[in-house]
């Protein structure tokens, strides 16, 4: 009978697994087409500018994270009775910080486009999608349930229909504002299916969802710090875009950004391992902690191979790629892609690392190990970009992420265990130690 449960409980997370991975390669696809074709359609100064228009509104999307995705995963994996109420109060903290993040991004327009402009308009455009990411909280509730097919089929829906309007209004030589309520139209089709969704499963009506304050502080004490380092990362992984165009211009983040998505592009492979496994590994830590270390060791070899094999592979290709898919305009952003997608070596073993410290509370070395990356990164690209442009930017990116996601782990006692394992992934990754539970 044990060894039953054990197998369906395998399942069960290699079917949740499959979902995350079928939805996110999927979208990787349409998303990576679609960016050629507009890319294309736009021209690289206007592709630029979307560019930077969604990178502004990655980097004040933090308040509405709020650092609560794993947070309150955990809580519910370990509180269902009270799950109502913290889907409820974590969705007005998440409008709260909706509400902030458009004043700074309004104010950001007000301030760098022309007023009345059509860069200004699509910027405005864009930047209400902000106000749909407060539904995200219910993509916690279905993985905490293992069950992020809905998740899944909630985004698939609304990225197809999104697709097929660029497709339409692209065809028809629509102006460059039509597709940028695309990407507004996409995020509110993605709140109303995880709403229905989530209605026709548990039959409660959000508007029957009471906010609770101390449960608000509770939640915000254990999530602040990562909330914090959040932000920090943010700075440091949308910075380039941003900086580039303040100091070179739309052109040159056409260009760079090509290159950045296509390196970029991987990085939903560490986050549906590591979110959809995210469950059993906290049970892991509470019954063996031996074979809780052992399990994350293996996870982050597994890591830093994925990570590895598509660096090696992409480096070889990226220039035949960028001529083949974006044309000779693009040509430059073919040396950034083979410079840009070595970062992924340590975005995907960060992954794992971003889950430890929540289960270790440990949540300030968020804040400590992003803060070291973000001041390098901004430090590095106000003095690589004037002389060197975006291929200056690229090798910031790379500088400033391996001291965030591996090196600052060495200067602190309690992190070194990781930076030991980590060390362990980069110079025996194939060595893959096994023991029973």
């Amino acid at each position: 009978m044990k060894l039953l449960n054990l197998s369906k409980t395998k399942i069960i997370y290699l079917k949740n697994t499959a979902w995350l991975l079928f939805e996110k390669l999927f979208r990787m696809g349409i998303v990576l087409g679609i960016n050629v074709l507009l890319a294309r359609y736009l021209g690289v100064s206007d592709f630029g500018f979307l560019a930077y228009s969604l990178s502004l509104l990655s980097t004040v999307m933090i308040f509405t994270h709020l650092g609560l995705a794993g947070v309150v995963i955990k809580e519910l994996v370990l509180k269902k009775y009270e799950s109502n109420l913290i889907l409820a109060t974590v969705f007005y903290l998440k409008l709260v910080g909706a509400i902030l993040g458009f004043f700074i991004l309004i104010i950001v327009d007000f301030t760098t486009e022309s007023i009345g402009s059509i860069n200004f308009y699509i910027l405005l455009i864009i930047s209400l999608s902000i106000f749909f990411k407060p539904f995200s909280v219910i993509e916690s509730y279905f993985l905490a349930n293992v069950e992020a097919k809905y998740i899944s089929i909630s985004t698939t829906i609304s990225l197809i229909i999104t697709t097929l309007l660029k497709v339409i209004f692209m065809i028809l030589s629509l102006n460059f504002i039509w597709i940028a309520f695309t990407y507004l139209i996409e995020n509110f089709l993605i709140a109303l299916n995880l709403l229905l969704i989530y209605f026709n499963r548990t039959k409660i009506f959000i508007g029957k969802w009471n906010f609770s304050l101390s449960l608000s502080k509770e939640l915000l004490s254990k999530s602040w710090m990562i909330m914090l380092g959040s932000f920090f990362a943010t700075i440091y992984l949308k910075s380039d875009q941003i900086m580039i165009k303040w100091i070179l211009g739309n052109q040159e983040v056409g260009i760079y950004a090509v290159a950045s998505s296509l390196s970029e592009v991987w990085y939903f492979l560490p986050s549906i391992i590591v979110t959809s496994l995210f469950p059993k590994i906290i049970e892991y830590r509470e019954s063996n902690q031996e074979f809780f270390y052992l399990k994350f060791q293996q996870l982050l070899n597994i890591l830093f191979i994925i990570a590895l094999s598509i660096a090696i592979i992409v480096t070889f290709i990226s220039k035949d790629v960028i001529l083949f898919l974006y044309g000779s305009q693009y040509a430059e952003s073919g040396i950034i892609l083979s410079i840009h997608i070595w970062a992924g070596l340590f975005i995907f073993m960060r992954e794992a690392f971003s889950k430890w410290i929540i289960m270790e509370d440990l949540l300030h070395f968020s804040i400590i190990t992003h803060g070291l990356g973000m001041l390098l990164n901004i430090g590095l690209n106000l003095l690589l970009i004037p002389n060197y442009g975006i291929i200056g930017a690229a090798i910031a990116t790379i500088v400033s992420y391996a001291m965030a996601s591996y090196i600052s782990l060495l200067f602190f006692k309690k992190t070194r265990i990781i930076f030991y394992m980590m060390t362990k992934a980069i110079f025996f990754p194939f060595y893959m130690r096994r023991k029973n539970a």
